[in-house]
């Protein structure tokens, strides 16, 4: 089972790589539309900028369901990715507004009049099982010029694409080699599979019809409960903020507890991608209140309300990543300090900037639980404090600095709409003395822990892991000398895991955004100090069966290193 959450963390970095420049052009593009005029020759070029990012984020259901159904195919052949696509599709268009659900649950639905009104009355928008009343108003909230629009909300989401990228491939893996009747043959094999997904469409849809307007309004109750008030606009608490930054803050040490299992992927996605948030969404002149779908989408749309499971992450990676590397540099012994900077500067910056941590994360996770759960537990403590403060930011792919940049526009727009202390506590600059806190609880503890525990962290011992893809491994080799130097130390790092595993061990292996993932007949023969000693940061024993090689952001290059060698 953990072996299979595992292919799935893996088959979600497929759509997710397409969120950070996705990210980028949505926010620049609609930064430009918001200051220029309707109708001007400026606007439609915003507007004509903006368009690639709001395809990728309008589009996130069908991104995960190819993606998915890609990345858990046991060939990774274009077929299938084709099978998620198509079946999306139809899943959508049975559990559309004409589909099954409004004919089944319409009685549900919100629309009558004197419902509205008494849900305009209680100062907020309840949800029905399959809609959500609209409260449409221009200027401010309290205006009494509304205009109501009942909105039909039902929407499988990223939690559609998720689930069916899983049961096409299920299909695809057990019947993709199926053979017919010579008269049919045409249609055996890979091209059995759309007969499959239409013959089951039906079935699926009915599935979906009668169970996810029920979930669905779980989760919009929840999000609600979660979310309300904890804004800073009218009618919130102290309480609520409280509130909010709990969550957050549960989350933030959930995250980095599960990230060495990979399975931190699954739960963002929920949150990020599916859990509902609602809010007052800006459009022009004109103030929606709104229900989006994804803490990330919700955010890039600027909806009031988002960023509660993004911004406590910041101040983490700005500064908590940053003191930790520090103290694993004057931790180690002096004659291996110049080897210990260049390896750890490199990571550092990286997770810094772009919020990649896994490299530096990794180099004291798996030497030491301890400093692993205080890590865990310091994230949670500053996701905590940022969510209570009213600050939010959000990200494309995750919290580094370059992110930290491009959320100011809309974070801005947020704080703006606070009172009194809370323009000050609330705004996003206030990120950067959280980060220098992050630094200043964050150095003092893992330099200590690693001198007291006498942590083997790099530079301290066993040297093996200062031999980084930077410059480790048999400079003497002459059979790399027809190759590029980059090459060269990917195919050392290829050599050294055919060897450490053991060629006739290996029984498949794939790699996410920093690990390579493998399959192995029996992980007891793995030879782990040969593994690092050619530049790999650490080996990680998942089970019996299943092993982690952390080797950095270059980790395709060492997967298609091991492609050739292996002929896979």
């Amino acid at each position: 089972m953990l072996l299979y959450l595992q292919k799935l963390g893996k088959s979600l970095i497929y759509p997710i790589a397409i969120l950070p420049l996705a990210a980028i052009i949505n926010r620049v593009g609609a930064l430009g539309v918001g200051f220029t005029d309707d109708g001007t020759t400026w606007h439609h070029i915003w507007t004509l900028i903006q368009m690639p990012g709001l395809a990728v984020f309008n589009n996130l259901g069908i991104i995960f369901a190819i993606g998915v159904a890609f990345g858990l195919s046991k060939d990774y052949r274009g077929e299938i990715a084709l099978v998620g696509g198509l079946a999306y599709m139809i899943l959508t268009l049975i559990t559309s507004e004409s589909g099954l659900p409004l004919w089944l649950f319409g009685s549900y639905m919100p629309w009558t009049n004197a419902d509205l009104k008494d849900f305009v009355n209680e100062g907020y928008n309840v949800s029905g099982i399959l809609g959500h009343s609209k409260l449409f108003y221009v200027g401010t909230p309290d205006t009494v010029n509304h205009v109501l629009n009942p909105t039909y909300i039902l929407d499988v989401g990223v939690f559609g694409g998720v689930f069916l990228g899983i049961f096409c491939s299920w299909l695809y893996n057990r019947y993709s080699n199926i053979q017919i009747h010579p008269y049919l043959s045409f249609f055996g094999g890979r091209r059995f599979m759309p007969i499959l997904i239409l013959s089951t469409a039906i079935p699926i849809g009915i599935l979906f019809s009668v169970s996810w307007p029920w979930i669905q309004y779980g989760m919009l109750s929840a999000g609600e409960w979660i979310g309300k008030g904890a804004t800073g606009g009218k009618g919130s608490t102290f309480a609520d903020s409280l509130k909010a930054g709990g969550f957050a803050g549960i989350y933030g040490v959930i995250n980095r507890i599960l990230q060495p299992f990979g399975l931190h992927h699954i739960i963002n996605t929920f949150l990020w991608f599916q859990l509902p948030i609602q809010g007052d969404e800006v459009i022009g002149t004109k103030t929606q209140n709104a229900v989006v779908f994804g803490d990330i989408t919700a955010f890039n749309k600027g909806v009031t309300g988002s960023g509660i499971f993004q911004s406590g992450f910041f101040p983490m990676f700005l500064g908590g990543l940053p003191a930790t590397g520090l103290a694993m540099y004057y931790a180690s012994e002096k004659n291996n300090r110049k080897q210990v900077f260049s390896l750890l500067f490199g990571v550092a910056a990286i997770a810094f900037l772009t919020g990649i941590d896994e490299p530096l994360a990794f180099s004291f996770i798996f030497v030491s639980p301890l400093l692993w759960v205080i890590h865990a537990l310091f994230t949670g403590i500053l996701a905590f404090i940022t969510v209570s403060l009213k600050i939010r930011l959000g990200f494309g792919f995750s919290a580094g600095f370059i992110d930290y940049c491009i959320s100011q526009p809309v974070s801005w727009i947020f704080s703006g709409n606070y009172s009194g202390i809370w323009k000050v506590l609330g705004n996003p600059l206030m990120v950067i003395p959280l980060s220098m806190l992050a630094f200043a609880i964050y150095y003092p503890t893992f330099y200590f822990t690693i001198m007291k525990m006498n942590v083997m962290t790099p530079g301290r011992g066993d040297d093996v892991q200062l031999t980084h893809l930077s410059g480790g491994g048999d400079k003497s080799d002459s059979s790399t000398s027809s190759v590029s130097t980059a090459d060269a130390k990917y195919e050392r790092l290829a050599n050294a895991i055919i060897e450490g595993v053991g060629k006739d061990n290996i029984l498949n292996f794939d790699n996410c955004a920093t690990r390579l993932r493998i399959e192995v007949k029996d992980n007891t023969k793995i030879n782990e100090s040969l593994i690092k000693s050619a530049g790999a940061y650490t080996v990680v024993k998942m089970s019996t069966n299943a092993l982690q090689i952390v080797i950095g952001t270059d980790v395709e290059n060492v997967t298609n290193a091991l492609n050739k060698k292996l002929k896979k």
